[in-house]
């Protein structure tokens, strides 16, 4: 048997940051990590996402929403 040799055209992991146990991590610290492991794997689709979002937030602030806790 040869030697295993990787595969050249596998997608590289970019690792963003170290993670917690998830039992010390939070709902907002996990959707965070979730979104920015999207965005690792799909760059335009995240581009395209976040110049939406941009613009959702340029709206409500320009028409003074405020969000209401309760």
């Amino acid at each position: 048997m040869g030697k295993a040799h990787a595969n050249p055209n596998a997608k590289q992991n970019v690792k963003v940051e170290v993670r917690k146990p998830n039992s010390e991590m939070t709902d907002s610290e996990r959707n965070k990590l979730k979104q920015q492991n999207k965005a690792n794997a799909n760059p335009e689709q995240a581009a395209r996402n976040k110049e939406i979002n941009d613009r959702k937030r340029a709206r409500r602030e320009e028409s003074g929403s405020v969000k209401q806790l309760g």
